[in-house]
């Protein structure tokens, strides 16, 4: 479970560049479940591009529609590939 206001690290696992929507892949921490979050491209900070495999830090906001998920907000890329965060989240582990 994620909690709104939090923030969280996770990996772009899946990125539409056509649709400019994605999924950060995070770890949940009171069970160790992978968890995908959607985010829209206008919730990157500034500058920050979406890149495939890179790490983000981000908060979950409440879904935009009736029905829908639970979204990242303000992704921020904090390191990119090969950096020690990114192979805790490859390895299952929590950050």
């Amino acid at each position: 479970m994620l909690y709104r206001g939090k923030k969280y690290r996770g990996i772009l696992k899946l990125w539409n560049q056509a649709r400019f929507f994605g999924f950060i892949q995070t770890v949940d921490a009171t069970n160790g479940e992978k968890i995908d979050v959607f985010i829209h491209r206008v919730n990157f900070w500034a500058g920050h591009e979406p890149v495939l495999g890179d790490a983000y830090e981000f908060e979950v906001s409440a879904p935009q529609s009736i029905g829908k998920k639970d979204q990242a907000i303000k992704a921020k890329k904090i390191q990119g590939p090969g950096d020690a965060a990114l192979n805790t989240l490859r390895s299952g582990g929590a950050l």
